[in-house]
């Protein structure tokens, strides 16, 4: 498992309540919280901070009732951002789908270092704060490559991102050649979370990871596919056909 920076660096609260809120969410009370996440269709990866927010609010509803409107507000905005819908409807089986909600600004084609000196076409999403912020599996495939570079924060939208900034990279062997899908922190991104791990096998529409707060997603298919959306194009993980 990856997950860029420590899991408490989210939760708003501080010293020993912290560090007990943690051992409860990932220990003895896993389970029980991984059920009820699943249940709500919220991301299970969102548990440090939207527990926190809402013991913030409920500290906030005791001592300053009159802003207790901002606290429910904040806390119901994270609770949207860390929204997992359901997107395992996958209809064609030999097609690439995107692996992240967002819009489409970039589209191009090179080489990258993903796979020896094969050209690529990189297909850049852009997600904003507002967009479901899980990321799937394009294609079936096996991971065989998992790449994590410290980076920057410029703006995710901006293309120097693609280079510069904090990323996570996870190469796929398909049977439509070498894939891969990368995970790029934002300005305001507090983590990456990537729990997969080399030699699994996973389908089409599984679940890869999750940047949390803002970021950017890119695709990388080999160049002889047929890319099917254009620059503006607004798409969403496991439901829009990138390629067949």
């Amino acid at each position: 498992m990856f997950v860029s920076r420590g899991v408490s660096d989210t939760i708003p609260i501080g010293g020993i309540v912290r560090e007990k809120l943690l051992c409860v969410i990932y220990g003895e009370g896993a389970s029980l919280f991984k059920n009820i996440f699943n249940a709500l269709r919220i991301s299970y990866e969102g548990a440090p901070t939207i527990i926190g927010v809402f013991l913030l609010s409920f500290l906030v509803a005791f001592t300053a009732p009159s802003y207790v409107w901002i606290s429910m507000g904040l806390l119901a905005f994270v609770i949207f951002t860390f929204r997992n819908p359901d997107r395992n409807d996958i209809n064609l089986e030999d097609a690439i789908y995107s692996p992240a909600d967002g819009r489409v600004v970039d589209i191009k084609e090179g080489e990258w270092n993903i796979s020896g000196s094969s050209k690529y076409t990189r297909i850049g999403i852009y997600l904003s704060l507002f967009n479901v912020h899980v990321q799937r599996i394009p294609y079936s495939g096996e991971i065989i490559g998992i790449s994590y570079n410290k980076g920057k924060k410029y703006p995710a939208f901006r293309k120097k991102a693609s280079m510069y900034n904090e990323s996570n990279m996870v190469i796929l062997n398909t049977k439509k050649g070498i894939l891969a899908t990368k995970q790029i922190a934002g300005m305001i991104t507090r983590r990456i979370i990537c729990k997969l791990k080399i030699k699994q096998f996973k389908q089409t529409g599984s679940q890869l990871g999750v940047i949390i707060f803002g970021s950017r997603v890119e695709l990388y298919i080999p160049c002889q596919e047929e890319v099917k959306v254009k620059i503006g194009d607004k798409v969403k993980a496991g439901i829009t056909l990138i390629s067949k």
